[in-house]
């Protein structure tokens, strides 16, 4: 079971910004104008977290980012190599 005062809400408008609200209760999330995110899905990884569930009020899709159970070693820097010949 998931708590809600875990979580952030997350939203990608149109335009790639991401904006997140934190949630107290689901009343919140129904009075928020906010768009879909169709390429997440409960379980996969995001910058912010984890995607712990979707949400459907009145056609719209709201997805629950567990800040929780954010997988650190999921978002090490990557490695720089020196690409070039040591003469």
């Amino acid at each position: 079971e998931y708590s809600l005062n875990e979580m952030i809400l997350v939203v990608i408008d149109a335009g790639g910004e991401t904006m997140g609200l934190l949630v107290d209760d689901l009343d919140e999330i129904v009075e928020l104008d906010l768009k879909k995110i169709r390429h997440l899905e409960p379980g996969n990884s995001f910058p912010d977290g984890i995607v712990a569930g979707v949400i459907n009020r009145d056609g719209m899709d709201y997805y629950l980012i567990d800040l929780q159970r954010l997988s650190q070693s999921q978002y090490e820097a990557p490695v720089i190599r020196d690409t070039e010949a040591q003469v």
